[in-house]
């Protein structure tokens, strides 16, 4: 295993409740999963996730199943294709929905696709979205309750005006059919299962994200008149399904949710989710060029395992932005290099200011 230290000090990227801001500053070192033994912590934080995530998609497979046994995949996601007026048509697509080994469906390349390539241009009337704020705090909630208001999931005690007809409804009740029955995320875990994993760090974060997404899921059932299982459902199916657009809007993208997850720098370039140049339409490029029957994945962005655990339920073997932190402070830092080189620390803190 190797450390590499990041060449820039960034705010720590914890998972808070609401309401919450940290401003104390770590200094990142990244970690190589090439070669070598992961850290003891990190061990147990993969393997006991491995567990709890490999029962969560079993149950959800077997749930599944008997859908997917009706026809091909790919033809079952044609009707959603025509009736969102998604763009190239269905017979000019580069992409086929296929079941990926041990990452359920994805999109694959039906023909080589080459980076940049617009893959899909998907209506913004088709989408489910909300407003960002400044904080970007709350949206989990929102967007959860316009997920069930346009699926007509609310509740008969719901408020009249929450009520929405859209001309999308019943093909969105469809489509809203192709989702997992659960959450398999760790923020809806039970507390001592989250303790199990025994990284303190990756605890305290899983902790107190999972009471953010309770409080959501709370909030979401009250103005919904909707049970806590059919909000934590819909609470689960915005944050593993949306998506941020020039942190302007939150969206649930029909179809763009199918795309599996890409671990990428955060110096990349690429944008896979983009407004088109007319902004009404939401479009995804390609990454890379992908040659034929490869699966085509997006970034859903730098997240680290923690992240995707409480997410999305998966820790993935090779990720970029896994991390342990090394120094809690640039003072810490700069000690230790005093200690190595033995330069004066006022020094070498003056010269970072002055950078």
């Amino acid at each position: 295993m190797a450390l590499h230290l990041t060449s820039s000090i960034r705010g720590r990227d914890a998972i808070l409740p609401q309401g919450h801001e940290r401003r104390e500053f770590h200094v990142r070192a990244r970690v190589s999963m090439t070669s070598g033994a992961w850290p003891e912590g990190l061990v147990c934080l993969a393997g006991t996730a491995a567990t709890w995530v490999g029962a969560h998609r079993s149950r959800m497979a077997r749930s599944q199943r008997s859908r997917r046994s009706n026809g091909k995949t790919s033809e079952v996601f044609q009707p959603f294709w025509e009736g969102f007026a998604v763009q190239p048509s269905w017979h000019e697509r580069a992409l086929d929905v296929a079941e990926v080994p041990g990452a359920g469906r994805g999109w694959v390349a039906r023909r080589q696709v080459q980076k940049g390539e617009l893959l899909l241009s998907i209506p913004r009337v088709a989408a489910i979205e909300v407003d960002m704020d400044e904080d970007m705090e709350g949206w989990e909630a929102e967007l959860a309750l316009n997920v069930l208001r346009r699926l007509d999931r609310l509740g008969p005690a719901a408020d009249p005006r929450l009520r929405q007809k859209h001309e999308l409804q019943a093909l969105w009740q469809d489509y809203a059919k192709t989702f997992p029955e659960a959450p398999a995320g760790a923020a809806f875990w039970p507390q001592d299962a989250i303790i199990t994993l025994g990284w303190p760090a990756t605890v305290e974060q899983l902790l107190a994200y999972s009471q953010q997404i309770q409080e959501s899921a709370q909030w979401v059932s009250g103005n919904g008149n909707v049970p806590r299982d059919a909000a934590c459902w819909a609470v689960s199916a915005v944050i593993t399904r949306s998506f941020a657009v020039d942190d302007e809007v939150r969206a649930m993208i029909p179809l763009a949710d199918i795309f599996n997850h890409e671990p990428r720098s955060a110096s990349s370039d690429v944008h896979e989710v983009a407004w088109s140049l007319e902004g009404d339409r939401f479009e995804v490029h390609a990454p890379q060029t992908v040659m034929p029957g490869e699966e085509v994945r997006i970034c859903y962005g730098e997240e680290s395992a923690a992240e995707l655990l409480a997410v999305h339920g998966m820790v993935l073997p090779k990720n970029e932005a896994d991390y342990l932190e090394v120094f809690e402070s640039v003072e810490d830092l700069v000690a230790a290099v005093e200690s190595i080189c033995g330069a004066p620390r006022r020094d070498r803190l003056a010269r970072l200011e002055a950078d």
